[in-house]
């Protein structure tokens, strides 16, 4: 499965995530890119996930819990 890090979106712990599909992760390394905060998170038994934020929009810290969020529509399958 693949998801473009511009349609993940982060949300703390217990928030109401609507209809998405969410991964609960913590936050490894987080990298501003001009306009853009690349936001590490490591799920369990998974790989990375990188996401793009605003850096106004998050006021996070290494370490910290959160969900990792996406639109059902916005996950393409790929083939082995």
């Amino acid at each position: 499965m693949a998801i473009r890090p511009q349609h993940l979106r982060l949300f703390a712990p217990g928030a109401d995530c609507g209809d998405k599909n969410v991964l609960r992760g913590t936050v490894t390394s987080q990298r501003f890119a001009g306009n853009i905060l690349h936001v590490v998170v490591e799920v369990p038994n998974g790989p990375s996930l990188t996401v793009e934020a605003r850096p106004d929009d998050s006021l996070l810290s290494n370490g910290d819990s959160v969900f990792v969020a996406w639109e059902p529509g916005d996950a393409v399958l790929l083939d082995d």
